[in-house]
């Protein structure tokens, strides 16, 4: 992760958390363990936004954690409302900082928000 910060800045451990985001999404459909790299993904993509918190991308990649865990979590009758309000809460920060991402994380944000009107008690 160091190197790969070294090489390019803030932009290659973006790509980092969107690699374990990709990994989980692997994990999810073969059996591996989903949420671990879920959590690394965030735990990476968190760092990335404390270095660049300007950048949309990371805010992106950091709702779509989220986005992914709360599918992840809903699919197997988990408790999601978290991992959805927390989605949200990027994916907003992501279209604040550059409005041209609104048309990439509508069709998501749209349906965060419809497991969250009918799911209030998450």
């Amino acid at each position: 992760e160091k190197a790969m910060a070294m090489a390019g800045g803030g932009e290659a451990i973006i790509h980092l958390g969107g690699v374990h985001v990709n990994y989980g999404i692997f994990c999810d459909r073969t059996g591996g363990d989903a949420p671990a790299q879920f959590r690394k993904a965030a735990e990476v993509l968190d760092r990335a936004i404390a270095a660049t918190p300007q950048d949309p991308t990371a805010w992106l990649y950091r709702g779509n954690v989220d986005y992914c865990l709360a599918d992840y979590l809903r699919r197997r009758g988990k408790t999601s409302g978290a991992a959805c309000r927390a989605a949200l809460k990027s994916f907003a920060r992501a279209v604040e900082i550059d409005p041209a991402l609104k048309r990439s994380v509508d069709p998501k944000a749209g349906f965060l928000q419809q497991y969250l009107r009918e799911h209030p008690e998450e």
